[in-house]
């Protein structure tokens, strides 16, 4: 019974996101490369697991809620370990693009839940956590 229930979260949170996606926009700022083009810090992090909520950006140490995320106009996107370094190498480079209300990043398809031309929220289910719900806020500096 307990597979059944984690197997139709996870079915439920899949759904959820791929029809995010297509849904009409409902933010004051456009979403267009251009207005997302900039460079973003992490302010908040929930996750969702089995219908509980908790914050995971109080668990993340001080030097991964420093970094940065630039998304460049020529649809490349920069991981910036910023502020205090990380003990292990986390800058790195990769794409991204813009489709249906997504953001793909590296291909990892991110639900735009909220974009105001500053603030950028953000929903998926990871790959690397299936059946875990991940909303994540950034704000553009």
């Amino acid at each position: 019974m307990k597979q059944v229930l984690h197997s139709g979260a996870v079915l439920l949170g899949v759904l959820f996101i791929l029809s995010g996606c297509t849904k009409t926009q409902d933010m004051n700022s456009e979403r267009t490369v251009a207005n997302i083009a900039g460079t973003y810090q992490l302010t908040g992090f929930t996750k969702t697991i089995n219908d509980i909520t908790y914050n995971a950006f109080d668990t993340m140490s001080a030097c991964q809620k420093d970094n940065l995320v630039r998304f460049n106009t020529d649809m490349t996107a920069e991981f910036i370990d910023a502020g205090t370094p990380c003990s292990f190498a986390t800058s790195r480079t990769g794409t991204w693009y813009l489709a249906n209300g997504c953001i793909f990043i590296d291909g990892e398809e991110l639900w735009i839940r909220n974009f105001n031309g500053k603030t950028l929220a953000l929903t998926t289910v990871s790959a690397n956590d299936p059946g875990v719900l991940n909303f994540t806020t950034w704000v553009k500096k």
